[in-house]
């Protein structure tokens, strides 16, 4: 098994250039003096204060200090790109080339419409939820489910599928034993 931490079987596996990916989705960056990271302002959250994130040059792993995103430069160029990590490794690795083998635009679209599907999913059972409650007289048991849908809403895009319809399934449960 190679050594993960050798930095030349980094560069073997994960064929990329931080600032030339900086560059092209026009991130100005700042070098580190005392190592191999770059400062970045973080492009996933509107904060002004520069150097909220950094990416590792070698390793492609970047963190934001604000908003908590972080990972490797895959599913950062994911983010950027709106597309599958799977799409922007092809990407990356290809040096932004589009293959014929897939079409950046439809895969722009098909994650779209997932995101508008999954929010549609925890839309529905909030908006069941909190009808609900409006028909139910206990106050600290309605106050405890809206302080539970501020979050579903707050945190829809970190909660899945499973999470939400187990949450809804909770909800119910509990109306059943009033």
């Amino acid at each position: 098994m190679p050594d993960l931490n050798n930095n030349i079987y980094f560069k073997q596996v994960m064929n990329f250039n931080v600032k030339e990916i900086l560059h092209r989705y026009n991130i100005h960056y700042q070098e580190n003096s005392y190592g191999n990271e770059v400062n970045i302002l973080c492009p996933f959250h509107n904060d002004n204060n520069f150097g909220n994130a950094k990416i590792n040059e070698e390793t492609g792993l970047f963190n934001c200090f604000s908003c908590k995103e972080g990972g490797n430069i895959y599913h950062f160029v994911a983010l950027l790109e709106n597309i599958a990590e799977i799409e922007a490794y092809r990407l990356v690795n290809n040096n932004f080339e589009i293959s014929n083998s897939y079409d950046l635009d439809k895969l722009r679209n098909r994650k779209i419409i997932q995101k508008e599907n999954y929010n549609t999913l925890s839309n529905k059972i909030v908006f069941n939820i909190l009808e609900k409650l409006t028909k139910i007289g206990k106050k600290d048991f309605s106050q405890r489910w809206v302080i539970i849908c501020s979050y579903i809403k707050n945190y829809q895009k970190k909660l899945n599928d499973k999470q939400l319809l187990y949450l809804f399934s909770e909800f119910n449960k509990e109306i059943k034993l009033l």
